[in-house]
């Protein structure tokens, strides 16, 4: 008998109701294959229990030929769904940063969905967020409306719910944010978030926002120092600092409390921490801070990004933006990589998409691909090393690729070129020592407005 008559056999004894009309088989066939129906019955788990009802028409199998067995959806092992489950991991290489929002809301719009929108236009893995004015409520209402995207985690000084106020955010895209785990070090001031990132290592992220007061402002790092004991020590600390370590951070420059900027070394020395985007631009000038004219103007660099000398040399993109938010502070960030990531250069050039749909483009590689096959029909008869099919299939791909290169830079959107512009004449302003400082604050200002 066909090896199919046996898998027959046992399929039509686990179907209710009338069973089909089998072909006209030899005897003994037909008790090799109960036989072997009756076996496979009893030792197959599946057919314990309720049967299901399913009227089919026997077909015949080609003799040697196995036929697949129906799977039965309904009775698939809940084991294997599990093992289906897909878990985030946070990247190895990850953009952190930060941002003073002022408050919740301007004018009616909540910033938290313009939040949403930057970090993944962005792709910020984690954001660091000062003045959120949350409660808790908030908090895990936000976090219901963001579920898909944003894990919030925020922290109140429930004696001032309507200042104050600390978050780290979470882009569910890019870190593992089921896992991560948080304590408050300073109600609505200062929370601590450590959260898996790759090959079993973790990182620590501190987000603070100091108060303004310089007496304040010291004994808040000194209090950092001692509520730090016993946890994780931060791989990262980030926020608003409302202080400055150096005067040419201010503008007009401005030396900054002496209690207040020792306690904070002092933190920065016992957690081993560098100023990133100073490490990285030594001498240059840049503001995270600018007050309006009718408060005065004057401009400092107090959100800033700190993070251990063992990840510094593996972070790169160190960048101070605006934000896109109603807000006087910009947005503040860096790329940090674990240091067993392999280096991973820039990768091949591609074809920007917008460029396929330029009707100049699109003639243009039609003509040269025409001249092209002209010039290959011709070299058929005329062969030589430097004038062959290959060889000029070369040039044809050399001179579309720089054609399109060159196309695509005079196709960039002009408000693109405006904010390049602008950004170029603020750093050349802020870093110009001819022009008097008055003037280099003023003109300043006017450009980040």
């Amino acid at each position: 008998m066909g090896i199919g008559d046996g898998y027959r056999a046992a399929y039509n004894d686990n179907v209710d109701g009338p069973q089909p009309q089998e072909r006209n088989t030899p005897s003994n066939s037909t008790q090799c294959a109960e036989a072997n129906a009756s076996t496979h019955h009893a030792n197959n788990p599946d057919t314990q229990g309720p049967s299901i009802r399913r009227h089919t028409t026997a077909r015949s199998t080609p003799q040697g030929r196995q036929p697949n067995p129906r799977r039965n959806h309904a009775q698939t092992s809940p084991q294997n769904n599990t093992n289906r489950t897909s878990r985030k991991t946070t990247r190895a290489s990850i953009k952190i940063a930060s941002l003073n929002i002022r408050g919740r809301w301007h004018e009616g719009v909540d910033k938290w969905t313009h939040i949403n929108q930057i970090m993944k236009e962005k792709k910020i893995g984690i954001l660091a967020v000062q003045e959120t004015h949350l409660s808790k409520v908030d908090e895990t209402s936000l976090n219901e409306t963001f579920n898909k995207r944003l894990k919030i985690i925020s922290s109140i000084d429930p004696e001032h719910g309507n200042a104050k106020g600390v978050a780290i955010v979470l882009n569910k895209d890019l870190t593992s944010s089921q896992e991560a785990t948080h304590k408050e070090i300073i109600p609505g001031r200062a929370i601590l978030v450590q959260l898996p990132w790759t090959k079993g290592e973790k990182i620590t992220i501190l987000a603070v926002y100091a108060p303004n007061e310089p007496s304040k402002n010291g004994a808040f790092w000194e209090e950092i120092q001692t509520n730090l004991t016993g946890l994780p020590t931060p791989d990262v600390l980030l926020g608003d600092f409302n202080i400055v370590e150096d005067a040419l951070d201010r503008l007009p420059p401005k030396q900054d409390n002496e209690h207040a900027t020792v306690a904070l070394m002092r933190l920065k020395l016992s957690l081993d921490l560098r100023d990133g985007w100073r490490a990285e631009n030594p001498d240059l000038l840049a503001y995270t801070f600018a007050q309006s004219s009718a408060q005065g103007g004057r401009q400092s660099r107090i959100d800033r990004i700190y993070i251990s000398e063992n990840i510094l040399p593996f972070s790169k993109d160190w960048t101070i933006e605006p934000a896109g938010i109603a807000t006087d502070h910009q947005l503040t960030s860096a790329r940090i990589s674990d240091v067993r990531m392999p280096f991973v250069g820039r990768g091949r050039w591609t074809l920007p998409l917008f460029i396929l749909k330029d009707k100049d483009v699109k003639k243009r590689i039609i003509d040269m691909g025409c001249t092209m096959q002209l010039d290959i029909e011709n070299s058929l008869s005329n062969r030589s090393t430097t004038h062959n099919p290959q060889t000029i299939f070369k040039n044809f791909k050399d001179t579309a690729i720089k054609f399109c290169r060159d196309k695509a830079r005079t196709s960039i959107p002009k408000i693109q070129n405006r904010i390049k512009s602008l950004k170029s004449d603020l750093k050349a302003c802020l870093n110009d020592q001819s022009i008097p400082e008055e003037e280099r604050r003023l003109v300043g200002l006017e450009l980040q407005e």
